[in-house]
């Protein structure tokens, strides 16, 4: 995004300021900024997530699936390649070996399908008498952490919100009410082999906050 703000010939730095703008900031400026947009909401969004899981893994115990982990990386992969021939007209294979490639021996399926897994496997783990709580929160932290940046709010969730979640999951809510932005979300693929595009989208008629 820095490469991009530069190409477009404008700051990355603010006056005075010893740091570069930092991630943040230049998501904002590639989203919302004429002179240099090269965004929409929805990769906004993809950006947000894939930062927000990222330091979620760095500073928190944090339990992806093989399949989201797939997704999300292969997310971020598309989104550099689009903005790469976007705005500079070069693609990503003639300069990144294939092997780099996000390769998974279990492709995903339907968004809704992997969460709807998942969740079942969250609710077996929060079940009176098991003592696997901390591994139910490892895995709700993901979800938690996306509906966040649907919502707009880029903190990482709090140990009493995750703990909130799971009282309600034990008195038998669905993840569809608990994660209602999560619901919206849709997984557009295209492609084949080393050569798919995993990109996230809104379901028709539902809007991101």
């Amino acid at each position: 995004m820095k490469a991009i703000i530069l190409h477009r010939r404008r700051r990355i730095r603010e006056p005075y300021a010893q740091q570069t703008i930092d991630y943040d900031q230049c998501v904002r400026k590639c989203l919302s900024d004429s002179s240099v947009k090269c965004l929409n909401q929805e990769e906004a969004l993809t950006l947000q997530i894939v930062n927000s899981l990222s330091d979620a893994a760095q500073h928190y115990i944090l339990d992806l699936s093989e399949q989201e982990l797939y997704i999300y990386c292969q997310a971020g992969v598309t989104l550099f390649g689009d903005l790469l021939h976007r705005v500079f007209g070069k693609r990503l294979r003639d300069h990144l070996p294939e092997r780099a490639l996000p390769v998974s021996s279990s492709l995903p399926k339907d968004l809704h399908v992997i969460i709807e897994t998942d969740f079942k496997e969250i609710k077996d783990l929060v079940k009176p008498g098991s003592r696997k709580q901390i591994d139910a929160v490892a895995k709700l932290r993901g979800l938690a952490i996306i509906e966040a940046s649907l919502q707009g709010r880029r903190s990482q969730p709090s140990e009493l919100e995750l703990k909130r979640l799971v009282r309600e999951i034990r008195k038998g809510r669905g993840w569809t009410l608990l994660f209602p932005g999560v619901a919206k979300l849709n997984l557009t693929t295209e492609g084949t082999g080393l050569n798919i595009s995993v990109r996230l989208t809104k379901k028709k008629g539902s809007l991101f906050i």
